[in-house]
């Protein structure tokens, strides 16, 4: 039998840390454990953004994000001497608030182990799993709502399938199929966009799928062919879930970052609580703030208590596209313009 000792410690921690790590690699335990996140992962593939370290991380400061920008590069008629102009590269530096804030908490009472033959840390490394996955997906479903508000105009209009309405194009339902990949190859063209990708709940879902099962077919591979022309990324629990109708997203490379903040680096122990980072097994790009303290329980056994802490942004490139207007979000819903 184990139980809790009274005095959590940097040893105790590693010792939580190296059991998560093993859990979150167990088979049986990543069925349980595995976070809806995908819409997290393929904006993680088209990040170039820079972040500026926190050399004072215990300090509540927005973030500096650089951004690359090449648009002041253009043509221009030849001078004919010796002339050079003065059209250059730039790194934009932006000044973003971490305005995504959320918590999870979780108790561990020495009392209920007295019986229990299950290893204490064991029960705080799944805990911990289970936190870590409730918060990466709250932040992936921000993440479609980031998308819906950044998503600009589509330059190339009501021009083929798509019926632009605002923001948003609208597609017919009969269109979602794998020779869309056409059109959304003239959209990214019309719109400068230069390495985009498709994230998408539903829409596109089975056809991309099925696209796959029929690619050793002789008859099959021009579906494949098709949706092989451009990046396609299914989250299908977080974008339906935010949007009354389907949606599916065309991003461009670089045109998002995201980034979080972490105040302890290190153990920090204080009279009444202790401190510190914790990566996210979760989602790699992603760390928390861990407070943590016990108290007097049940017959005078200890509870622990944990709290993680998410402080996160997910930006805009603001010099993103050809244009001002030109976020590098593009947003297509499955139906008709009401």
């Amino acid at each position: 039998m184990s139980t809790v000792p009274g005095v959590f410690s940097e040893t105790d921690l590693l010792e939580i840390m190296i059991k998560a790590e093993a859990l979150g690699l167990d088979e049986k335990t990543k069925l349980q454990y595995k976070p809806n996140i995908e819409v997290l992962k393929a904006l993680q593939t088209i990040q170039t953004a820079k972040l500026q370290p926190l050399e004072d991380s215990e300090k509540d400061r927005e973030m500096s994000v650089y951004w690359i920008n090449t648009f002041g590069i253009v043509d221009e008629a030849d001078l004919e001497d010796c002339e050079f102009g003065t059209n250059k590269a730039s790194t934009n530096k932006k000044d973003y608030a971490l305005d995504i804030k959320r918590k999870s908490d979780f108790k561990v009472s020495e009392s209920d182990l007295i019986s229990n033959i299950v290893d204490w840390q064991e029960i705080v490394a799944k805990a911990f799993l289970r936190a870590d996955k409730q918060l990466a997906e709250y932040l992936a479903l921000q993440a479609v709502a980031n998308l819906n508000a950044f998503a600009g105009p589509n330059e190339l209009g009501t021009n083929g399938k798509g019926v632009v309405s605002g923001n948003e194009t609208y597609i017919a339902p009969a269109y979602w199929d794998a020779k869309l990949m056409s059109y959304f190859e003239r959209v990214a063209i019309a719109n400068d966009f230069v390495n985009p990708i498709l994230i998408s709940g539903q829409n596109l879902y089975e056809p991309f799928r099925n696209a796959q099962f029929d690619a050793g077919n002789a008859d099959g591979k021009g579906d494949a062919n098709r949706f092989g022309s451009m990046k396609v990324y299914f989250d299908l629990r977080n974008i339906d879930s935010v949007n009354e109708n389907q949606v599916t997203y065309m991003v461009d490379m670089g045109s998002i970052a995201m980034a979080w903040k972490t105040y302890y680096n290190s153990f920090i122990s204080y009279k009444d609580e202790d401190r510190y980072k914790m990566m996210s097994n979760a989602f790699t790009s992603l760390a928390y703030d861990v407070h943590y303290k016990n108290n007097c329980g049940t017959n005078e056994r200890v509870d622990h208590l944990f709290k993680l802490k998410m402080r996160a942004g997910i930006f805009n490139n603001p010099a993103g596209g050809s244009t001002e207007e030109n976020t590098g979000v593009l947003k297509f819903v499955c139906g008709t313009p009401s």
